[in-house]
């Protein structure tokens, strides 16, 4: 007998995979053994029998039963008569069908290097090849284990700045024949970013390739039928400034849409619509033909953004639905648009979120209950989709109907957290801007106290809580009860009451691509800069006590805490770094090269966005935490930090470090004791900067009912 963990079922409902002991592989991926049940045979068997076990990935075609899989990084297809080995050569250095660490990561945002095409015929897949990419090496210590008294050693694939990336090619398989990737796709250093079937059948797929930078951006159209491969380039976009461009990178966009022939009034070839740059912000563009080099309309103007990964096709009514910032860049809400001709020049969207209706719940006709942010998901043809409401008020999701105004399904509206929310006097959120020195204004949001009292005798603290890192967004409509409620609400130390402010600088996303590249070449200058500028808009708010400046982060937003600390030291006198990039020569090359160029282009800016002055942390208290089995922003930027300040013989900074956690630091449960020791910390720190005795460690900090 085993546990199930999970289930999918075939796209033809005869039989269902299951799995068990599931594996966590970094961020995205999962090992795990799977079992086979055929509903009409009524049987259970392993998905394999031979060799290892262990199943890397699976994914059912779109189509009947087959299944691809991948162990020990090669891929296999089965129909369950006959189990097929597709490619020969995995190996600790090569990956087939699934990403290695950097892919997962920074390119494609999963697990899968692996498309079937719609009809389930043909697969498509990445071949990674890893043995040129250097090895960073770390240890898992296993302190719960008594029995264990070496540590193990993880060797990972990891290419730094400067150093060898993966080399990628693309392949094609089906039963009757399998191809390479062909010549347009062999540049040395080329990143394939997106792979799409651009096609109901198996014959058309496009390709969204980059330089190693990612400042050049190169699309193919590939063709899988006749029994070959073979790719034209499409369209071309450069951001040299010798092409007039700003020389900033491109992001990474989600997968075009296609559009079949006849889908759009007047347009008798197939086409896809794609969310593409349009001067400052991202719109969805309209290709009237696969091989298009300039788009025939623009489907969505305006100084707003179409978000990355939400756009969806209803062929039936021949309109699309995306997620938009054009009622505000800090939340998202859902519209629609025809796609037939006259609307490519321009008409106005149709709001979809929230909905015209009445809906069957009391809590979603509230007021307020609907106005905020939203994102949406979409059935296969997108004749339905939910709706979730993510806040500021208490989340809710229903379904509704794309064709019917008046279909409403209730799948929650959470009336239980309604009703126990209602025992808390909680905090209060406000939405504003603030100024930075270049003239911005800049998102921000703060998290006040239950009772707030602007004329209170104790003046309130302030706790930022940045991020800060390229086309990143924090502050957010989405409703949230985490620490940061639990830090404002506390009644422990009643003498130091806290606001807990969000801002997002240059560099961050929704405001335009002058202010997103301001950062290009440039990391650690402007995020810092725009949090002190920040903290001394509030420091002038009477309300506020401007001594109790502190700042916290966790990966960048440890980075721009650090480089806070660094750089404002006279503002901030208390700064709590998680798992900090403190040096970009030790992040990965694919994330560090996009905003950084490499070190041979860019050497002083590396040199520039490093943390090296160790005599700005005398002025301030600062705390840094890392886990040891950190295989994203590894424990050397710490320990290259802890290195610096004492040899300096720097006072005032504390470090903790947990056993065997990666970048999460959730391992043994020590994710309780990571905020305990931030609380401790930030009260002690400016007790002690003011010359006061402390005595006191969080303990689970609730907001408190009693007082309501």
């Amino acid at each position: 007998m085993f546990t199930i963990e999970s289930w999918t079922v075939s796209a033809d409902w005869e039989y269902i995979l299951f799995n068990t002991k599931s594996e966590r592989v970094w961020r995205y991926g999962v090992k795990a053994t799977y079992f086979i049940y055929s509903t009409k045979e009524r049987t259970m068997i392993p998905l394999t029998n031979d060799g290892n076990n262990r199943i890397r990935y699976v994914q059912w075609a779109p189509k009947g039963h087959r299944l691809l899989f991948v162990r020990d990084n090669d891929i296999y297809v089965t129909d369950m008569m006959k189990e097929i080995r597709v490619t020969e050569d995995g190996s600790d250095d090569v990956f087939n069908g699934i990403a290695d660490w950097v892919y997962a990561e920074e390119v494609l945002a999963t697990d899968s290097a692996s498309w079937w095409s719609p009809d389930g015929e043909v697969l498509a897949y990445l071949r990674l090849d890893d043995s040129k990419v250097p090895l960073y090496q770390y240890q898992i210590f296993h302190p719960e284990n008594h029995t264990i008294t070496y540590p193990d050693s993880i060797r990972l694939h990891y290419p730094k700045p400067g150093a060898p990336n993966p080399q990628v090619s693309l392949h094609v398989y089906r039963p009757d024949f399998r191809a390479d990737s062909p010549d347009a796709f062999k540049p040395e250093d080329m990143i394939i970013a997106r792979v799409t079937w651009l096609t109901d059948k198996h014959d058309k797929l496009m390709v969204h390739a980059f330089n190693r930078v990612q400042d050049h951006q190169r699309v193919y159209l590939a063709s899988a039928d006749p029994k070959q491969l073979t790719a034209k380039m499409v369209r071309e976009r450069s951001t040299s400034k010798k092409q007039g461009g700003d020389d900033a990178w491109i992001e990474i966009s989600s997968a075009p849409l296609y559009v079949p022939a006849n889908t759009v009034e007047g347009v008798g070839s197939d086409g896809y619509i794609e969310i593409v740059e349009n001067g400052e912000y991202t719109h969805l563009a309209l290709f009237s033909s696969l091989d298009a080099a300039q788009p025939a309309g623009w489907l969505t103007s305006g100084d707003w953004d179409v978000i990355s990964g939400t756009a969806v096709l209803d062929r039936k009514e021949a309109s699309v639905y995306y997620a938009s910032t054009q009622q505000a860049s800090t939340k998202s809400t859902i519209y629609k648009v025809s796609l037939n001709a006259k609307n490519a020049a321009g008409s106005a969207p149709q709001l979809v979120s929230p909905p015209d209706i009445k809906s069957t719940s009391e809590f979603l006709n509230a007021p307020g209950a609907r106005e905020g942010t939203y994102d949406a998901s979409f059935s296969a043809s997108g004749g339905f989709f939910q709706l979730s409401y993510k806040g500021p008020q208490i989340p809710w999701q229903a379904v509704y109907s794309s064709h019917d105004a008046k279909f409403e399904r209730i799948l929650t509206d959470n009336a239980n957290a309604h009703s126990e929310l209602e025992k808390y006097d909680l905090p209060t959120v406000d939405f504003f801007e603030v100024p930075n020195e270049a003239g911005d204004k800049m998102n921000a949001m703060a998290l006040y106290p239950p009772g707030f009292d602007k004329s209170a005798k104790n003046k309130y603290g302030v706790l930022f809580r940045v991020y800060g890192g390229p086309n990143s967004q924090q502050v957010s409509r989405a409703f949230s009860l985490d620490w940061h409620a639990a830090l404002v609400s506390q009644q422990d130390v009643p003498d130091m009451p806290f606001i807990v402010a969000v801002v997002d600088g240059r560099g961050t996303a929704h405001k335009g691509r002058k202010f997103r590249s301001a950062v290009s070449k440039h990391l650690g200058e402007f995020e810092p800069d725009d949090q002190a500028a920040a903290a001394k808009y509030f420091q002038g708010l009477p309300y506020i006590n401007h001594h109790r400046m502190a700042i916290w982060g966790w990966s960048y937003g440890g980075y721009t805490t650090t480089r806070a600390i660094e750089r404002h030291s006279d503002v901030f006198k208390v700064g709590m770094a998680v798992a900090p990039v403190t040096d970009w020569r030790f992040y990965d090359s694919v994330y560090t090269e996009r905003y950084m160029k490499t070190p041979q282009m860019n050497l002083s800016g590396y040199k520039k966005a490093a943390v090296t002055d160790a005599h700005a942390f005398a002025n301030a208290k600062f705390l840094v935490q890392h886990g040891t089995g950190d295989d994203n922003v590894h424990m050397q930027h710490t320990l290259a930090l802890v290195d610096l300040l004492e040899s300096k013989n720097i006072p005032g900074f504390e470090m903790a470090f947990y056993a065997d956690s990666d970048h999460g630091i959730y391992t043994h449960g020590v994710r309780a004791s990571l905020y305990a020791r931030m609380t401790n910390f930030l009260f002690r720190s400016f007790h002690e900067l003011e010359n006061e005795q402390f005595d006191y460690w969080y303990h689970d900090a609730q907001p408190d009912a009693s007082n309501k």
